[in-house]
């Protein structure tokens, strides 16, 4: 390839990647999932509070943190890359003390967004730095760049992928010059080992990199003993894992290098998964299994890595090509390094989805080094990392960014905050379609840090968001896909047709309740098997103004399917006493004739079962916290309803509906039937105060949410959603709203 078309192509590929990137540039830090959030909570409780208390971080709402042994609260991911980021946030956060009043941005995030993209432009350096001077060695960019870490480098940089990246890379450096030096340089003898000790602090897993120096010395023939029995590579140890020690001991406030042993009940490593694969009395099972899973690593249209990293896939090839060449003791070592990278994919069940994948990237660096030190490259592996990085790099580009490029079946939120209907399972196909959509490059351009500054300025004379709306417009081939699911309703035969779809949905999950049914009976098992049928909430069809969505504490959201078959159980009998979900695993236990703890609120209800008896709970208190924040009482034939945030619907604070004679809600009987109203209030402050009474409880969660801004799904939303309202001739309800929410 020619040397300028090829820079060229990286220079181009750089900018569009960092077109791409959401910076998040919001005074709450890093979005995304909560994973990006808690890694930034070590940044901040460095940077900001000085020190390793994270209580301020948490603010009382816990669910990204773990509690030590001792109670402590501390973010379920490891300090490291925070350690790494804090001397540039330090930097920033003095500048942007000074450019505060002209900046609308915090600079800080501004920074720490670029620190993964600098670490792996020193890695890519050092790399090239120790590789023998080869004219294939400017592909060594394009191999790094078509590998999935740029996704994290460049979208999920809160992530520690590229700071893992970053520490594998130096380790290689290091263990290289060493070699190359013959051993003489006593400073980084003693370096080498306190380095591995401070990079496993980005995370513990990463205990192969000890292994990394071992390999290298090995595969250049020299004796082990010239480091290793060194007494500087001793005290180097010495003092890295007397550093590390000290670190468990300040931020977790115990001294171990076993992360699990932090926290009571285990706390960090899924063990199930594991125990699947290593039992013995299931073995052809098991067997199957792991063969079924290492397929799906390397080859799932989501993230697989013969698409996204083509260099881990070479794995495989070093491994095959050093045992060709019988070097075995190197070949254990460097299968038991790969099996180490390989374990945690099969230990979290996402294989190369979310979790597996993003821990093969340990495996780059040393790859490189071995392929091209060890002359295992010829002109068949060189075109295969060329046209495989090549496709990689485009599929780094138009991941999550289109409709076409799909990865998987579903919908779900991608990385710029937006529902990205997958239409199309075939991800070939999907991402060949995207690079001739002009709307892809687009998505990528008004999802990026640049396209905010475009959006301003198209503030100026449109509203963006009417602009912004032609990209993400309803597209008539996912009409297609999915002909029930209309992506607008702008008339009553499009909410028919919605509502025809629900049907569908549930004649569908009856259709293949029935088959699985069926499918027991013909193994001769339906006798033996207990089939529970449930759901975790139900849909409003338009009850309180929610069309196709479960955003309340009202009757068609709480009110769930129960469908229980069981051995000895009466068949066709239909119940309509009121029960908690939670009551059905106190249930399953007593048929099972298992103790119940005392501890669960929980209360079965298998005696009713078998004394062919309807009883239940006298009422029932349900919540909702994510769209509106409420509670209602299930109580007689009614619903009694407590609005604290309404979710900008301007629902009565409080709310009354007969449910038998008005199943859809229409008609509140708060004012009405005072009596009632007041039976409602009664059991929700009853049992309210059971609640609070148990210390162990702690803050009512509807409190914690109000603290924060509102239920998060429209936290931050009414500003835009009150000029919408005026400009539809809704100008009375933006006033009612306004008035009641400001």
């Amino acid at each position: 390839m020619n040397s300028k078309i090829f820079k060229i192509f990286i220079l181009t590929f750089i900018l569009l990647l960092f077109m791409k990137v959401d910076y998040r540039l919001k005074e709450v830090g890093p979005g995304g999932s909560q994973d990006d959030s808690v890694y930034y909570y070590h940044v901040q409780s460095i940077v900001i509070d000085n020190d390793f208390d994270y209580s301020n971080q948490f603010d009382g709402n816990y669910v990204d943190a773990y509690f030590t042994s001792s109670g402590r609260p501390v973010p379920r991911q490891s300090i490291g890359s925070g350690l790494i980021a804090s001397p540039f946030i330090f930097v920033s956060n003095f500048f942007e003390g000074i450019i505060k009043d002209l900046s609308t941005y915090k600079l800080n995030y501004f920074i720490y967004s670029l620190i993964p993209i600098f670490l792996i432009y020193l890695s890519g350096n050092m790399i090239i730095s120790i590789l023998p001077k080869r004219k294939e060695n400017k592909l060594i960019w394009l191999y790094i760049l078509g590998s999935g870490v740029t996704y994290f480098a460049f979208e999920r940089f809160s992530m520690s992928i590229a700071y893992e990246f970053f520490s594998f890379t130096v380790i290689c450096y290091i263990s290289s010059k060493l070699v190359s030096s013959n051993s003489s340089n006593l400073k980084l003898i003693f370096l080498l080992p306190l380095l591995q000790f401070f990079f496993l602090t980005i995370r513990w897993n990463n205990y192969h990199i000890f292994l990394i120096p071992i390999i290298i010395v090995l595969s250049k023939g020299i004796n082990l003993k010239k480091i290793f029995l060194r007494k500087e590579f001793f005290f180097g140890n010495l003092f890295g894992i007397g550093l590390f020690l000290i670190h468990t001991f300040i931020v977790y406030e115990i001294i171990t290098i076993f992360q699990a042993s932090i926290y009571p009940k285990d706390g960090w490593v899924v063990y199930e998964r594991l125990e699947s694969y290593l039992d013995l009395s299931n073995f052809g099972v098991s067997i199957w299994t792991i063969f079924v899973d290492f397929f799906t690593i390397l080859f799932s249209q989501e993230f697989g890595v013969f698409y996204f990293s083509p260099i881990v896939f070479l794995s495989i090839y070093i491994f095959w090509k050093l045992i060709s060449s019988k070097r075995y003791l190197l070949s254990f070592i460097i299968f038991t390094y790969y099996s180490i990278s390989l374990t945690p994919v099969f230990i979290f069940a996402s294989h190369a989805g979310s979790y597996g994948f993003r821990y093969l990237y340990s495996l780059i660096p040393l790859n490189l080094y071995l392929l091209f030190n060890l002359k295992m490259v010829n002109k068949i592996i060189l075109n295969y990392l060329f046209i495989f990085s090549i496709f990689g790099c485009f599929s780094q580009l138009f991941f999550e960014s289109t409709t076409y490029a799909s990865l998987s079946e579903g919908t779900i939120v991608n990385s710029f905050g937006v529902m990205n209907p997958y239409s199309n399972p075939e991800y070939l196909s999907g991402l060949l379609k995207s690079l001739l959509q002009l709307d892809a490059y687009l998505k990528i351009l008004f999802t990026s840090f640049f396209g905010i500054f475009v959006v301003k300025v198209l503030g100026l004379f449109t509203d963006p968001l009417d602009f912004i709306s032609l990209i993400y417009a309803p597209d008539e081939k996912m009409l297609a896909v999915f002909p029930r699911q209309p992506q607008e309703t702008p008339d009553m035969a499009a909410a028919r047709k919605m509502f025809d779809g629900y049907d569908m949905g549930v004649l569908m999950a009856d259709h293949y309740i029935g088959k699985t049914l069926n499918l027991l009976a013909d193994l001769n098992i339906d006798s033996d098997t207990a089939v529970i049928v449930s759901s975790d909430h139900g849909e409003n069809l338009g009850e309180l103004n929610v069309y196709g969505d479960h955003q309340t504490a009202d009757l068609p959201t709480t009110r769930i399917p129960m469908v229980i078959k069981w051995p000895s159980l009466s068949e066709n009998v239909r119940y309509d006493a009121k029960h908690y979900h939670m009551d059905v695993f106190a249930t399953i236990l007593d048929l099972l004739e298992r103790k119940i703890p005392e501890s669960w609120d929980a209360k079965s209800f298998a005696s009713s079962w078998r004394a062919g008896q309807d009883v239940g709970r006298e009422a029932l208190v349900l919540s909702q916290a994510a769209w509106a924040c409420q509670r209602s009482v299930r109580f007689e034939d009614y619903i009694y309803i407590k609005t604290i945030h309404d979710a900008f619907h301007l629902w009565e604070e409080e709310m009354l509906f007969d449910v038998k004679e008005d199943p859809h809600q229409m008609k509140n009987l708060a004012k009405a039937s005072l009596n009632v109203l007041q039976r409602g209030r009664d059991n929700l402050a009853e049992w309210h105060s059971a609640m609070m009474s148990d210390p162990a409880r702690g803050r009512d969660p509807h409190d914690n949410v109000m603290k924060e801004g509102g239920p998060y799904h429209v936290r931050e939303k009414l500003n835009t959603y009150l000029p919408r309202l005026r400009e539809t001739d809704r100008l009375e309800l933006a006033q009612r709203l306004e008035k009641k929410h400001t």
